[in-house]
């Protein structure tokens, strides 16, 4: 992955919760649709019949690897925020075609990727009215806290329609949330319940119908499938959301424009690869995640740290951690730039936002709870801002981990000499 400035040798890759290399069979399964079988597969004729059998086999695919009822379940879209945007603001139209937006309630938790938070937040400012779920420390959101929520906006003169969209796991600190009981309990109010699988589906068993949702988004590129493309699930007898692009009606009028055909084959071709090795891989994933916080609580360093993934109920490769200052804060994109040089790729949170020099407002959510009005005491904003993410896949040893927990107390030790510049205090 290129040469080093120092004397770790080749680059170490541990952002695969931002996003994970092609596999080799998806590159080559992609490779004919780029070339001789590149028809247009709304064309009648045999080369637009033939990329269309292809598009559907891949549909078929993906429908059995999350156990969908049938293919016409599956809607191939343009990656994980294409699909959650195409859920809350396509059923948001379906029902304010009849229903007024302030009769219309939208149920988030505070630590969503900002793909579901943001169209939340831009339905409240047309009048929705909007509940922010709170977390508990682990970042995990109970059953009782969405059932408060459900029951208050019962008690809410007009409200009349009601989407739960909760995240199956945090792309931050690795989470895994309770999503079936979760489901059943809206279902149970008559809501319906949207879920983010993009940290999940590829990863760990993902079951449409055992987890009981409505919808299901996710993205390719989290699991060695290609960039750009995605899928939805919409269970038998869900609601369908209304086109938010309007043209030649393809994928059943949900989604129009021409399907990326190519992408349809990477993504079903990636995610029925992983599908197949999740056993072995999942095994080998809690592993490495384990010796990496082992390790990391073994460490002698100048700082202390606070391993804030949760040690149950969270999904394996992820391992989120704090550095915590002692005489100043620490700025974890700071600490990133170090562990860089020293051949060391990871991140301070989601990729989507990796250059704000912003405190974690995961972090926030955890530390503070259903009192989401309180400011964080200076300890809690220390934690909330010296924050590394390490992320594990295929192709990590425990060789690589071993080098990370060698380089950490390195380049922290390099960091805090040349404070205050690279740490942030001004």
């Amino acid at each position: 992955m290129g040469a080093l400035l120092d004397d770790v040798s080749p680059m170490i890759y541990l952002d695969y919760a931002a996003t994970t290399p092609l596999s080799l069979a998806a590159l080559a399964a992609m490779q004919p649709y780029f070339s001789n079988m590149f028809a247009n597969p709304a064309s009648l004729h045999s080369g637009g019949r033939a990329a269309n059998a292809a598009l559907e086999k891949a549909r078929t695919t993906l429908a059995c690897c999350v156990n969908a009822e049938s293919p016409s379940t599956i809607t191939i879209t343009g990656g994980g925020t294409d699909g959650s945007n195409l859920v809350i603001a396509g059923l948001a139209q379906r029902w304010e075609a009849d229903t007024d937006p302030s009769d219309c309630h939208i149920l988030v938790s505070a630590i969503e990727h900002e793909a579901v938070l943001n169209p939340a937040l831009a339905l409240h400012k047309r009048g929705w009215q909007l509940t922010v779920l709170p977390v508990t420390p682990t970042g995990h959101v109970s059953v009782d806290a969405l059932e408060r929520a459900l029951q208050q906006s019962l008690h809410q003169p007009n409200a009349q329609k009601t989407l739960v969209s909760i995240m199956h796991a945090n792309n931050e600190v690795g989470s895994l949330q309770p999503i079936q009981a979760l489901a059943s309990l809206a279902h149970q109010y008559g809501a319906v319940f949207h879920t983010d699988a993009v940290q999940t589906v590829g990863k760990i068993p993902v079951d449409v119908q055992q987890l009981g949702v409505d919808y299901l988004t996710w993205s390719a590129h989290k699991h060695y499938g290609p960039k750009g493309v995605g899928a939805l699930y919409t269970a038998g007898g869900a609601l369908t959301p209304a086109p938010l692009l309007l043209g030649g009606g393809q994928e059943n009028g949900l989604r129009s424009g021409t399907v990326n055909v190519a992408g349809a084959v990477g993504v079903a071709t990636a995610l029925e690869e992983c599908v197949a090795a999740q056993p072995k891989s999942f095994a080998r994933l809690e592993m490495l995640t384990q010796h990496l916080r082992d390790g990391l609580e073994s460490l002698l360093c100048p700082c202390p740290l606070v391993i804030n993934t949760p040690a149950d109920d969270s999904i394996p490769g992820i391992v989120h951690v704090s550095v915590l200052g002692n005489s100043f804060p620490i700025q974890g994109e700071s600490l990133l730039l170090q562990l860089d040089l020293l051949g060391i790729a990871a991140s301070s949170g989601s990729a989507c936002h990796a250059v704000a020099l912003e405190p974690s407002r995961i972090l926030h959510a955890m530390m503070v709870g259903e009192n989401s009005d309180r400011a964080l005491t200076s300890e809690e904003l220390a934690r909330a801002t010296g924050t590394i993410r390490f992320s594990m896949g295929h192709h990590t040893t425990q060789q690589d981990v071993d080098a990370l927990l060698a380089a950490f107390p390195k380049a922290l030790n390099r960091l805090m000499k040349t404070a205050p510049t690279m740490s942030g205090v001004h």
